[in-house]
């Protein structure tokens, strides 16, 4: 061999020795494209409505550029972009190899088993809407035979049953209310006045002297004020279980 040939022959082996040791695995460390790997190829037309001649150069550069930037910074999906001409451009996505499949399908598999132990809150608030037969049989199937989540369910559906008892009782309380004020102001009563003394009416209300002492220097009819604060009564009987965190409906 001729001695000018050797340090290059050398020289090569090493390179193609660094080569192999960086490129190995090269399942790893290539990325197929398009050819090897499959996937997809999308060709764009720009929309140049508007645009002068001069404005269409390199057009689809410019729009490759901007797309790069906003979808794929890192270039870390190998996608392929190629300008056709000033207003055509194509872009290829390579699929994904085998073990990024297996990877995905797997956390796909993972997520769907925490899932199915799962009940989304708008899921569970859809079922406790449902009539008492049909509430049950969605609750069987989200305790999937925990009895501790069974326990919490019941607990639930009770506490919210409960609370729509109070709501209603609360709406009927309060319809009946408005319509003694309504009474009240058709018999010229100063209904301002009447809110804004009936809490302290209302404490004496088992004690017919005494509210009668509190309504007399407003010449205000006892046998008149009397039902509407006994409805109010009722009102706030009916209101404090739903607003006051110290207390439960039912």
């Amino acid at each position: 061999m001729n001695k000018n040939l050797l340090p290059k022959a050398v020289f090569i082996l090493i390179l193609i020795a660094i080569a192999a040791f960086t490129l190995y695995p090269p399942s790893v460390t290539l990325k197929k494209g398009i050819d090897l790997a499959g996937g997809t190829s999308l060709i764009y037309q720009i929309n140049t409505q508007g645009l002068k001649p001069q404005e269409e150069r390199d057009l689809s550069q410019r729009m490759i550029t901007v797309l790069r930037r906003r979808i794929d910074p890192a270039n870390i999906q190998n996608m392929v972009w190629r300008p056709q001409g000033n207003t055509r451009f194509e872009i290829q996505m390579p699929l994904a190899n085998e073990d990024v499949r297996e990877k995905r399908e797997a956390y796909g598999l993972t997520l769907n088993a925490v899932l199915e132990k799962n009940v989304s809150p708008v899921t569970i608030l859809q079922s406790l809407k449902k009539p008492a037969e049909a509430r049950a049989q969605d609750f069987n199937a989200f305790a999937k035979n925990d009895p501790n989540r069974s326990e919490i369910l019941d607990t639930l559906a009770d506490v919210y049953d409960k609370r729509n008892d109070q709501q209603a009782k609360r709406d009927t309380a309060d319809a009946q209310l408005k319509d003694i004020q309504k009474t009240l102001t058709d018999a010229g009563a100063n209904l301002d006045l009447v809110l804004s003394r009936r809490s302290d009416w209302e404490k004496v209300l088992d004690d017919p002297n005494a509210l009668n002492q509190k309504l007399k220097p407003y010449n205000l009819d006892p046998n008149l004020i009397r039902p509407y604060l006994e409805s109010y009564r009722q009102w706030t009987q009916a209101v404090t279980p739903l607003t006051d965190p110290n207390s439960a409906p039912g």
